[in-house]
């Protein structure tokens, strides 16, 4: 995970970043980008805000919406939108 602005707390184990954050993941290749996101380090649990985007390859599909929240170790996110701007899903059949 990347970002161009980020904050650890070492005591909560809760890592904050904002501004452009993006994450690839080699597993699914997978890709993850927003405006900000939220994870403890403990629980694997994240929250992801702003201009949410998913991507993966294997099956290949997108997800867009503005808020994501889920568990790494899982491989769950839920994507939830808004009354202004819905969720998006693509999804590529082979």
């Amino acid at each position: 995970m990347t970002g161009n602005k980020g904050q650890l707390n070492l005591k909560t184990n809760i890592a904050r970043l904002w501004g452009g954050v993006q994450g690839i993941s080699k597993k699914n290749q997978s890709q993850l980008a927003s405006n900000e996101l939220t994870w403890n380090l403990t629980t694997q649990m994240m929250e992801v805000l702003g201009n949410v985007i998913y991507q993966q390859n294997n099956p290949k599909f997108t997800l867009s919406g503005i808020k994501a929240t889920g568990k790494l170790t899982d491989n769950t996110l839920v994507v939830t939108g808004s009354e202004n701007k819905r969720v998006s899903t693509e999804i590529y059949p082979e």
